[in-house]
């Protein structure tokens, strides 16, 4: 009986959001200009596109620069910067 009720609770855990990642290119045009506009000429491969329960749609870049600190800009879907962070002090 332990066992089932882990079986059945389980998917439940997930559902507040949903990762996936992608292409720079397949982010949308308002997002792609948000993260290249604080980017400071980083390139960023693949974004983590993470749709929320609640709807909201969030995609997060990181990268490490040249000197191995790490960068990462957090966009909604409409292309507003929610988060920005540089390990430079930013």
């Amino acid at each position: 009986m332990l066992v089932i009720g882990i079986l059945v609770a389980a998917p439940g855990c997930n559902e507040s959001k949903k990762e996936a990642s992608l292409k720079f290119a397949d982010c949308p045009a308002a997002v792609q200009k948000t993260i290249i506009d604080h980017a400071g000429g980083i390139q960023f491969p693949e974004v983590d596109k993470e749709s929320k329960k609640d709807g909201r749609v969030v995609y997060e870049a990181k990268a490490k620069k040249a000197d191995g600190k790490e960068i990462k800009i957090k966009v909604a879907g409409d292309g507003r910067l929610i988060e920005f962070k540089d390990e430079d002090g930013s």
